[in-house]
């Protein structure tokens, strides 16, 4: 569990969200892979998806020993107007079951892509505790700063002493 709050903690952006049948295929319908609301541009891209297709292949580190070739998507023709990230199927192959509901967090990171799936109520609760959202609060992007969670706990230490906790600001 540390591990996971370590990269949420150093990660450019991070997205979660509690999947759902159709993210892990269970409904039989069309879709293909895990949606992504329309802010996850930001990971993958440098602007919105306009009105064309878009696609771009990614490797993502499971953090388990494991990494898949995905693609994120952006449907922007047509009717569509949406972002998936699929060919992650492998990961979920027999087990759809069991991960859904599972929270999922995605991150873009110095050194790349991770994902996490977290199935065990523990672990979710850690992750929605650390970041101090609740699971109604997932299902986006993240705007999280470490120094921000971490300056009251420094300001009170520091308190403590008699002292302030300095502006890191330039």
């Amino acid at each position: 569990m540390q591990e996971v709050l370590r990269v949420i903690a150093r990660a450019k952006h991070t997205f979660l969200k509690f999947l759902s049948a159709n993210d892990l295929g269970l409904t039989g319908s069309h879709q293909a892979g895990i949606y992504l609301t329309k802010e996850c541009w930001r990971l993958f891209l440098d602007q919105p998806g306009g009105n064309e297709n878009i696609e771009q292949q990614v490797s993502l580190n499971w953090g388990d020993g494991r990494a898949t070739m995905s693609f994120f998507k952006w449907y922007g023709e047509g009717t569509r107007s949406e972002y998936r990230l699929t060919r992650v199927k492998d990961i979920f192959r027999d087990q759809e079951e069991r991960y859904l509901g599972a929270l999922f967090v995605l991150m873009l990171t110095d050194e790349g892509y991770e994902a996490r799936l977290l199935d065990r109520e523990p672990a979710i609760d850690s992750v929605l505790d650390f970041l101090g959202i609740t699971p109604a609060e997932s299902g986006r992007m993240l705007r999280f700063d470490l120094e921000e969670r971490l300056r009251p706990f420094c300001e009170a230490y520091a308190a403590q002493f008699g002292q302030s906790f300095p502006d890191t600001a330039d």
